[in-house]
């Protein structure tokens, strides 16, 4: 019997691949959504390994501003499309900028021309944390990482923009905390440190995700398992490490690993629970995991049944079902929605597409030429209406 041909590896969409470094690292945080990536240096089997993690942070705001940009410039506008903060900032912390509420804990962080210093604004726009940093994420576990003085300076403030965090040391990765814990990323190794800087755990791991649901995954002698909040191994380091983008946290008490080329899930006690049978699988999202079969994408249950055929050309992570729709590529290439019964809601019109979040998505559409470099964001509503024209 041949051996099956290798998974085909997900186109990412314009948004993560814009943000895509030298050597192939990938600088995307997006916490908003559980993704979350580093780079390893410790051997070319394990290096650029991605972890995504399972945080599926549902925002409870009553009153979400939207990311827009015009002129290229970036401002936000309410659930109307109602322009709340004129565009006028060069750039955005990226952080949770695909998320639909772009105002994670209250605040944002961004910068007014491409060369000068970052701060924090409020939903009126006002900042409440000065301009005055080399670089800034957005706040995650009620911290945030910032480059202090320039990027060879970093660590973390709080609300106050009070330093509370120096790390002294050149890291890879940008991080950022939750569950208590961020993962800091050196030359020899990640350490884990707590809110108040310090170190935790007493070792360093080749790689190492951040906590979800209890458990983060490590990548141990090129394998991966899992610790607990204590540092202890939990599930023994047996998984592959991929290269390519991997959800492996826990979701929904569900991880997806891979065994001997095919996917499966175990839960939190290392138990297989859907045996490996999927050339990729992603995480779970209200009850449902997108997985590929045969080089096409649909959608299983808790018990590993599939409960919408797979027929999609993509199951990217943002292919989650999210207040009830889920975002997936049709054979057009083009984007759209479908319910959880497989059913289409918002006809395949874009060329990328966000999941769902306090009602509303982002969305990308190319020129006719297809340049990607052309592209204009929108933003829909849940019957597919735009309630921001794509502009860029």
């Amino acid at each position: 019997m041949h051996n099956p041909p290798p998974p085909q590896k997900p186109e990412l969409p314009i948004w993560i691949w814009a943000l895509i470094g030298s050597g192939g690292t990938l600088l995307l945080f997006l916490a908003g959504y559980g993704i979350w990536s580093l780079t390893t240096s410790k051997s070319p089997e394990t290096s650029s390994i991605a972890i995504a993690s399972s945080a599926t942070q549902k925002s409870e705001d009553t009153n979400p501003l939207f990311q827009i940009q015009q002129n290229e410039n970036y401002g936000f506008v309410d659930k109307n499309g109602k322009v709340i903060i004129p565009p006028q900032f060069k750039r955005v912390g990226y952080f949770n900028s695909w998320k639909a509420n772009n105002f994670p804990e209250g605040l944002m962080s961004v910068s007014m021309d491409n060369i000068g210093k970052w701060g924090f604004i409020d939903k009126t726009g006002k900042f409440v944390i000065e301009p005055k940093f080399a670089y800034a994420l957005n706040f995650s576990d009620g911290l945030a990482f910032v480059a202090i003085e320039n990027l060879r300076s970093p660590g973390f403030i709080d609300k106050t923009g009070e330093v509370v965090i120096r790390l002294n040391e050149d890291i890879s990765a940008d991080p950022y905390f939750d569950e208590g814990f961020a993962a800091i990323e050196g030359k020899d190794g990640v350490r884990y440190i707590d809110k108040s800087g310090k170190s935790v755990f007493d070792r360093k791991f080749d790689a190492a995700g951040e906590f979800s649901e209890g458990l983060a995954p490590v990548l141990v002698d090129g394998k991966v398992g899992y610790i607990d909040r204590n540092g202890k191994i939990a599930i023994t380091p047996q998984y592959k490490a991929r290269k390519v983008f991997s959800p492996i946290s826990f979701s929904e008490g569900l991880a997806a690993v891979e065994v001997n080329g095919k996917w499966g899930y175990i839960d939190k006690n290392g138990r297989m629970v859907i045996n490996p049978q999927f050339d990729f699988a992603n995480l779970f999202s209200e009850g449902l995991a997108a997985v590929q079969v045969n080089g096409k994408w649909g959608y299983i249950d808790k018990t590993g049944g599939i409960v919408i055929s797979p027929r999609f050309a993509n199951g990217f992570l943002f292919s989650r079902f999210s207040e009830g729709l889920a975002s997936v590529q049709f054979d057009n290439g083009k984007y759209g929605f479908i319910d959880k019964t497989g059913a289409t809601v918002v006809p395949p019109k874009f060329d990328n597409s966000s999941p769902f979040n306090n009602g509303v998505a982002f969305v990308q559409v190319f020129p006719e030429s297809g340049s990607r470099s052309g592209a204009k964001s929108g933003i829909i509503d849940k019957t597919g209406k735009y309630i921001w024209e794509p502009t860029r």
